[in-house]
């Protein structure tokens, strides 16, 4: 009985931990010949203000949206929609299918396309682990597995802009901003309510740094 006891404590210790990653960076790197770094050194020029900026999004959040501002130096944003580069919506996507790689030259030459001085990517990452605490202890008891709270949540929130001169291809700026929650003894139905949470804090503390960082680069 005692040995029953503890293979069912451990099962339950093992399927209680998680982890949910979902990036959304996904770039290619092309080809890199001496030639093309001796040009790109040769055509550094300084951009003339105002500028145009056209975002891009790697993937499906908003915090680029809440980050756009227009002020003395930034007389207008555009946006690069992904069903564009894509070819296909993201709803309508294969879920088995590969995200597909980004040709920065394509960008370039699509924001130069649309007179923008300025190309912007932006990312978000949300990292969520769930992990038992001693409570779970209580699980094998079956009943108490559905009104004690068991899990500890811990989410990592990570965004990125890229900061790119249409013109050169030079990356003027890159800006990360980095942030972590945790929520102790909480119901295993909760957890999705937690990310939600998590999201919308984090995205408003990203949206208020990074608008700051942005500003003092684009002066």
């Amino acid at each position: 009985m005692k040995y029953a006891v503890l293979a069912c404590l451990c099962i339950i210790m093992i399927s209680c931990v998680t982890y949910r990653n979902l990036p959304t960076l996904n770039l290619e790197k092309d080809a890199v010949t001496d030639d093309v770094i001796t040009n790109a050194l040769a055509s550094q020029v300084k951009t003339a203000y105002p500028v145009n900026v056209m975002w891009y999004n790697l993937g499906s959040d908003d915090l680029y949206r809440g980050v756009m501002f227009t002020n003395a130096t930034v007389a207008r944003n555009d946006e690069i929609p992904s069903a564009f580069i894509h070819g296909y919506k993201d709803e309508t996507r294969d879920i088995f299918g590969l995200q597909p790689k980004l040709n920065m030259k394509y960008l370039r030459f699509l924001a130069a396309r649309n007179k923008c001085d300025i190309l912007m990517l932006t990312g978000v990452t949300f990292v969520e682990k769930t992990a038992p605490n001693w409570l779970a202890l209580l699980d094998v008891f079956i009943v108490p597995i559905f009104c004690v709270p068991y899990l500890d949540i811990t989410h990592t929130y990570t965004g990125d802009i890229f900061v790119f001169d249409v013109r050169t291809g030079t990356m003027m700026k890159y800006i990360h901003f980095t942030t972590n929650m945790q929520y102790s003894f909480q119901l295993p139905w909760y957890v999705r309510d937690c990310a939600t949470n998590t999201l919308h804090v984090a995205t408003n503390a990203a949206i208020g740094y990074m608008r700051e960082k942005l500003i003092e680069t684009l002066r």
